[in-house]
């Protein structure tokens, strides 16, 4: 029987606890929330990690999604369970993480979680309830321009207490650094608080979380850096579980983000290999035929060491003008329908490997190749490994925006160039 479930907001946050639990010693497999109903664990595992796709979608449809697969766990006999969210904790005030979070304390009769997004090795700290991404405040950083989720608050008590009906208190480093017995007494005063936001600046102190709670509660809340805590915590005997590297197959590299790490990626990369940006404007416009000529430019530059990249490129007035047309939603969905028409089309002419930035994108793209689940290989960056899929032999390297060095597309491949 498995020791953690895990429900992730999206494919890339999916992959990124997974290669946390990896790193830390847990035997992992992740499952598409698309497959639930078709999917039978056969060999004994430490922890289950389902991907959805429900960071930025209705809030009705993210509790659903969330219920069954949670349902779904416990009729695998796990015990304790883990909604992981991103460590910039991307949401709004109209959800998801808040809402999410109260209706699996619901399901699993539990009062009472811990709130903790903390993930130091990529610069996510939480002091005194506020989030910091690097050495600035979460809505004075590049989130507080997200096209779905802009951060315009940094405090997680404020946040968390407008998304959700329960009562929110904070444990500060302080405390958390005050020995058991004051930690303790602490957490006694806060029984009645149904969220417990909880302060983290390093590994150690995620450390300390991970040991204090894991027998007190069974739902847990977070980031990745918890995750890897609790896998710690789980196996003393740290022994790392990624096995594979993928082999030296065709491969791809579809960008969807924006985010500045991305853009530097994307920016470093063009030194060493073909890059396409995507113009949405031309797909709407004609669909088969941008796609055709977008997968012909692909083959005439795919003869060189690296891969061709197609990225997300459409000046910034341009795509303002598609907005006020048609509307935010509908932009997004009409580009969503163009990478996954793009990742089918690759797939045909044979295109194994798929190093994908972005976790919308990497959620589009792992559904048009039918991918149930995935095990989970070498980590490439913090938060991103190699996976594979269970069912047949493609191999791809799921981004979150924000995630890896400027060298991260080019490093990928070097595990099998």
């Amino acid at each position: 029987m498995p020791l953690l479930g895990v429900i992730a907001d999206d494919f890339t946050g999916a992959t990124d606890i997974s290669s946390f639990l990896t790193e830390n010693g847990l035997s992992v497999i992740q499952i598409n929330g698309d497959y639930l109903s078709s999917i039978k664990i056969k060999k004994q595992i430490d922890a289950v990690v389902i991907s959805l796709k429900t960071r930025s979608c209705p809030v009705k449809e993210a509790v659903n999604s969330s219920l069954i697969g949670l349902k779904w766990l416990k009729e695998l006999g796990i015990q304790k369970y883990y909604f992981k969210y991103c460590s910039t904790f991307d949401s709004t005030d109209k959800g998801n993480i808040g809402q999410v979070a109260d209706a699996m304390l619901k399901e699993l009769g539990e009062t009472q979680t811990i709130i903790c997004p903390s993930l130091p090795v990529n610069k996510r700290t939480v002091y005194n309830g506020y989030l910091f991404i690097g050495e600035k405040l979460l809505h004075e950083s590049h989130m507080k321009n997200h096209p779905l989720n802009p951060m315009t608050d940094s405090s997680i008590v404020r946040m968390m207490a407008r998304q959700s009906r329960h009562r929110v208190s904070l444990i500060n480093l302080m405390t958390l650094h005050s020995g058991k017995d004051v930690l303790d007494a602490c957490i006694k005063e806060l029984d009645s608080e149904n969220y417990v936001v909880i302060d983290a600046l390093t590994d150690g102190d995620l450390d300390i979380i991970a040991e204090t709670f894991w027998n007190r509660m069974n739902l847990f809340t977070g980031g990745s850096g918890l995750g890897g805590a609790i896998a710690r915590h789980l196996n003393k005997n740290k022994k790392n579980r990624a096995t594979f590297t993928p082999p030296n197959n065709q491969t791809a590299i579809i960008s969807g983000s924006c985010s500045n790490a991305t853009l530097e990626q994307i920016c470093y990369y063009q030194n060493y290999a073909p890059s396409c940006p995507i113009k949405l404007l031309e797909y709407i416009l004609n669909p088969d035929k941008y796609i055709d000529n977008l997968i012909q430019w692909y083959k005439n530059n795919n003869d060189g060491p690296y891969a061709p990249l197609i990225y997300a490129g459409e000046e910034k007035a341009d795509i303002e003008k598609i907005q006020k047309k048609l509307g935010l939603e509908n932009t997004q969905d009409y580009f969503e329908k163009l990478i996954s028409s793009l990742t089918g089309k690759l797939a045909f002419i044979g295109v194994k490997n798929y190093i994908i930035a972005g976790g919308e994108t990497s959620g589009v793209a792992a559904r048009e190749l039918r991918i149930k689940g995935f095990y989970i290989g070498i980590q490439i960056a913090p938060g991103v490994p190699w996976v594979k899929s269970m069912e047949s032999d493609y191999y791809l390297a799921l981004k979150s925006g924000n995630f890896g060095d400027k060298a991260f597309f080019k490093t990928a491949q070097e595990f099998y160039l």
